[in-house]
């Protein structure tokens, strides 16, 4: 995806939906069965939470002038103060958090990475909205703790 040539200018407009919408078809078309990423209807809900929350992160860190990486190592560290306030006091409530963000934090990395192909014929608008919606969908789909 990073050696791809230049989309057309009728289609720049949309180059966030593009990049993200590609390869998030190819995980479903590819890992379907395997994995278990096909789409499903139940989790709706919990996709267009994730896609807010990470497109306003990425807003936020888009006006702090910070790049789109730093999202994933905010939630890493976020997790290891949960485990270590967990590790002593063995609270519930941080256990689940320290696991919520670990997985967070292994898919905010590839979709970084969808964010900077979306990013790199775009604006970082592009690469923000594609990262949120990559986001979305396999932190959605791999958080079977919410249901």
């Amino acid at each position: 995806m990073f050696r791809l040539p230049e989309l057309h200018p009728r289609l720049a407009r949309i180059r966030r939906f593009i990049v993200s919408g590609v390869l998030l078809l190819a995980l479903v078309l590819t890992l379907g069965t395997w994995v278990g990423v096909s789409p499903q209807l139940r989790r709706i809900p919990a996709h267009l939470v994730v896609l807010g929350v990470v497109w306003l992160a990425l807003a936020g860190l888009s006006r702090l002038r910070m790049p789109r990486w730093s999202l994933p190592v905010v939630t890493g560290i976020l997790g290891l103060c949960c485990f270590a306030i967990f590790w002593p006091t063995g609270i519930i409530l941080f256990g689940m958090s320290m696991a919520i963000l670990a997985i967070s934090t292994l898919l905010l990395l590839p979709s970084a990475a969808v964010g900077r192909i979306a990013a790199r014929g775009g604006s970082r608008r592009d690469g923000d909205i594609a990262m949120a919606i990559f986001a979305s969908y396999v932190i959605g789909i791999f958080m079977p703790l919410f249901y």
